[in-house]
């Protein structure tokens, strides 16, 4: 990390003025007369001007090692950076940290953002949650989320692209396809009728019935399986409760009752028996919110929501006895 601000400031100047600074305005290349807050005065013109004029950086209130830092964290974070995380690791308010973060996402998108190449899977996921009765599938009214991802060959993910859609209908699906993919690439989908016009557009349309295919999701559509997976933490946590209030010995017990009764899974917020994760993943899920305490957490919301001040009595009468 660097020492201290005057340092970072140094180094800026070194990347955006190589051979020697030069004035934005005038075009002087001569040495500035350096003035307080990092500023440059122009020995020409007098124009003022910062290495951070113009950059994410400019008119922030926060030290610039403080950034160097946060972009340091940024971009060494295999799996992402949340602002809550980067507020405990600087040490910083959560609106700083939040602040910082959306700038440093917004500079790292591509301006130019070429569309995907080659093989590219698509589909959706919905967003928002467990609904009890209405419609269920594309047709409710969760959030519809599409998702396109390259499938690299021989094996591997590469560019990734996701948008928020009204729904699944051909239009926006199309829509969304013709955005985001090169007319001429191979794109893989499901049995959803609102892919089917894709060959129209100069795509090769290569489509997979999941209902009828021998394969589970995540053998038959590998890429975008994980990222449905994610969504369905929540599931995952319903499952983890399920597993204590009815006293289930082992994983396999609960895995074995989602499987069997259809009323259970949707519950715990899976609509399909292929839905539901591996035993495997159950395991490796389970033992990270035991270790998060969250049996206990459950049982303390639920005594202080439904006891109340009941609860406070009982233990003043213990203390007593």
């Amino acid at each position: 990390m660097s020492p201290d601000d005057l340092a970072c400031s140094r180094y800026l100047e070194a990347l955006r003025w190589p051979d020697g600074f030069k004035c934005p305005k005038c075009g002087v290349e001569a040495e500035p007369w350096r003035q307080t807050r990092g500023r440059l005065k122009c020995s020409s013109c007098r124009c003022h001007t910062t290495p951070t004029s113009g950059t994410i950086l400019d008119k922030t209130r926060a030290p610039l090692t403080t950034w160097f830092e946060a972009a340091w964290h940024v971009t060494t974070a295999k799996n992402g950076l949340s602002a809550k995380t980067l507020e405990r690791t600087l040490g910083v308010r959560y609106r700083v940290a939040w602040a910082m973060l959306q700038r440093f996402r917004v500079a790292m998108v591509r301006s130019e953002r070429e569309r995907l190449t080659g093989a590219v899977e698509i589909d959706e996921a919905l967003i928002g949650g467990v609904e009890r009765g209405g419609v269920r599938g594309r047709g409710t009214a969760k959030e519809v989320v599409a998702i396109a991802v390259e499938v690299l060959d021989p094996k591997g993910f590469g560019r990734l692209r996701m948008r928020h859609i009204a729904d699944a209908s051909g239009a926006n699906l199309a829509r969304f396809v013709h955005d985001v993919v090169a007319v001429g690439s191979e794109v893989h989908t499901d049995g959803w009728g609102g892919y089917n016009d894709l060959a129209k557009f100069g795509y090769t349309h290569r489509k997979t019935v999941l209902s009828s295919s021998p394969d589970p999701a995540h053998v038959a559509m590998p890429c975008l399986s994980p990222l449905h997976q994610r969504v369905s933490r929540a599931a995952i946590a319903r499952a983890f409760v399920t597993k204590m209030v009815y006293d289930l010995s082992t994983t396999r017990m609960l895995l074995d009752w989602l499987e069997s009764d259809p009323t259970i899974r949707r519950i715990c917020g899976w609509e399909w028996k292929k839905e539901v994760p591996s035993e495997a993943t159950f395991s490796r899920a389970f033992a990270e919110l035991a270790e998060s305490r969250l049996p206990e957490r459950i049982h303390q919301v639920l005594i202080e929501q439904h006891l109340g001040d009941q609860l406070i009595g009982h233990i003043s009468r213990d203390s007593t006895a």
